[in-house]
């Protein structure tokens, strides 16, 4: 079976349509490169006493850096998406192999539809806090760039911006 980092894989169609019966459980453990910091200004803030402070960054987005597995992944923060997005290129980078996967979900986005596969994350890090089975989809192709959208953002105590500061608590 492909390589296991804790995701179990069911294609499953958008919030906006039906049910599609197709399931995965990923295997063996396999160990990615690390993802390699290549934007300074990405980086978040240091973390604030209970939670995590993120610092806008130039091109006006927030950035968290986030340990999905154990695996260094930076996403941006999209307060408008239902989950956390991974393309297929930044999960292959994480040692899954997507090539097995259906992908025979739809998903609407701002761009228009994609493919996609619902995955549950075991384990995501940030902050200093941990959170458990958070909901992603995996899409097709990608750009390595991953969302974090309200599947995860729900887990916070509160999410809350104040001037160019995001503060999740």
């Amino acid at each position: 079976m492909p390589g296991h980092l804790g995701l179990t894989v069911a294609g499953v169609a958008s919030l906006l349509t039906a049910v599609v019966p197709t399931a995965y459980t990923l295997g063996a453990t396999q160990h990615a490169a690390p993802v390699r910091e290549t934007t300074p200004d990405l980086a978040p803030a240091p973390p604030a006493n209970d939670g995590q402070r993120l610092e806008r960054s130039d091109d006006g987005f927030f950035y968290a850096t986030v340990n999905i597995n154990g695996h260094r992944v930076r996403l941006l923060v999209d307060t408008g998406a239902s989950a956390i997005m991974l393309s297929a290129r930044e999960a292959r980078r994480m040692g899954v192999k997507v090539d097995d996967f259906a992908f025979d979900g739809r998903l609407q986005t701002s761009s228009g539809v994609v493919r996609m596969a619902r995955a549950t994350i075991d384990r995501i890090d940030i902050g200093g806090q941990t959170f458990a089975d958070v909901p992603a989809m995996i899409v097709p192709g990608g750009d390595g760039l991953g969302l974090m959208g309200q599947s995860m953002l729900e887990r916070f105590r509160s999410v809350s911006i104040e001037g160019d500061v995001l503060a999740l608590r």
